[in-house]
């Protein structure tokens, strides 16, 4: 009588309860977590800094190369890192991947993703190679000593990040990234603003110094701006992709990667105005943001120095836990340590050969490929919603 008593229960209030399970399904999909938001968010742009962006180089080189019209490639920029940083965070949490780098079979199938998934693992390992590279580099710059201190100790600094876990990872990152940026934004401005009387004597209005567009990255200011998406994105795949699947909500996931955007989208431009009051200057130098800080104070041009080392262990550490996560997939778990080592090992022995080169030469095939994937993500997002519509 019992059963029988609830099934009618059941049978004249199951309207009522799917439509209060459907509620808190979708207030499930907007709780917002603003300490997540914040720790992804952090995450997200530690990720993609680097030594490139810390060093001013790729600033450099995609915007401030084309004169004052370079910021409106860095806006260009930040609305595209806004946009497809919150696309991919959001599927991430969507699709909850047990192996986040299948996002790629998501957007363009099982043989194409997986030749992406692939070429992406490796692409990071490279980059890594490149930052760990870049540290005994950097290290060597800044106190003399010997290169392989720094690429040692950065593999190592790597090797216990990694072992941590990702929440510890993401944690340390996410303190990282919004430090970096506003470092730079503070200096950025503090050059601009001493420097802005300066800007009409730069060679940055109507024709450009030989120089300049020698570093330029391609001949128009706006497919430069979408290219140093689509390196950064390609890269960030797998990364963001997992940030999403932690969130808490499809909404919090999309606001973390929309805020990372922005977050280095300000840096960029601050950076790119930095460099346009001071362009004669900045062509003449390996590392542009040490050569304007220490116009400051010879001790910012040492705190840049430390900038440029968090930024190389910001990007290479989520990189190495990328080419782990990926190779963990195929072995069983009690191996983990294990294979967190020979990784390590590789890294560093990698980081004594002179991979740069190498991956100068597979830049080009990553712009191309990452913009057909940018293509791709906005294309499947429009055509997943007006699908959802139609059905609903």
């Amino acid at each position: 009588m019992a059963e029988s008593a609830a099934d009618s229960h059941s049978a004249v209030g199951g309207g009522s309860g799917d439509k209060a399970n459907a509620a808190t399904v979708k207030a499930e999909s907007k709780k917002v977590r603003w300490t997540n938001v914040g720790r992804f968010a952090g995450a997200s742009v530690a990720y993609l800094i680097g030594s490139g962006f810390a060093t001013g180089q790729e600033t450099l080189q995609f915007f401030a190369s084309f004169g004052i019209v370079g910021m409106l490639g860095g806006v260009i920029s930040t609305l595209l890192f806004m946009t497809v940083g919150a696309l991919i965070m959001r599927k991430g949490h969507e699709l909850q991947l047990e192996l986040s780098s299948e996002v790629f079979r998501y957007y363009v199938g099982r043989f194409l993703g997986t030749v992406l998934e692939w070429f992406a693992v490796l692409y990071s390992f490279s980059v890594a190679v490149i930052m760990v590279s870049g540290a005994g580099a950097v290290l060597n710059e800044l106190t003399g000593l010997p290169n392989w201190i720094g690429v040692v100790g950065m593999g190592l600094l790597g090797l216990a990040t990694v072992l941590a876990g990702l929440e510890r990872l993401v944690d340390i990152i996410g303190t990282i990234g919004p430090v970096i940026i506003a470092f730079t934004v503070v200096v950025g401005t503090i050059i601009f603003v001493r420097d802005f009387g300066e800007l009409g004597n730069q060679p940055i209005f109507g024709s450009l110094p030989e120089a300049a567009q020698s570093a330029q990255i391609t001949g128009h200011f706006a497919w430069s701006a979408v290219l140093y998406v689509s390196f950064n994105m390609l890269l960030g795949m797998v990364f963001f992709s997992q940030l999403g699947k932690e969130a808490t909500s499809t909404r919090e996931a999309g606001i973390a990667g929309a805020l990372g955007g922005l977050g280095l989208g300000i840096g960029v431009l601050m950076i790119t105005l930095a460099i346009l009051t001071n362009l004669t200057l900045a062509l003449d130098k390996e590392v542009p943001t040490l050569a304007l800080g220490q116009t400051i104070h010879p001790a910012v041009g040492v705190a840049f120095a430390v900038v440029v080392m968090l930024g190389i262990y910001s990007t290479a550490t989520p990189l190495y836990w990328v080419v782990k996560n990926q190779v963990m997939g195929f072995i069983p778990r009690k191996w983990n340590v294990v294979v967190t080592v020979v990784i390590c090992i590789a890294l560093i022995a990698c980081g004594f050969l002179p991979f740069s080169v190498l991956v100068d030469k597979i830049y080009g095939t990553v712009g191309y490929v990452g913009c057909a994937l940018i293509i791709v993500i906005i294309v499947r997002t429009i055509y997943d919603s007006v699908r959802k519509r139609r059905s609903a």
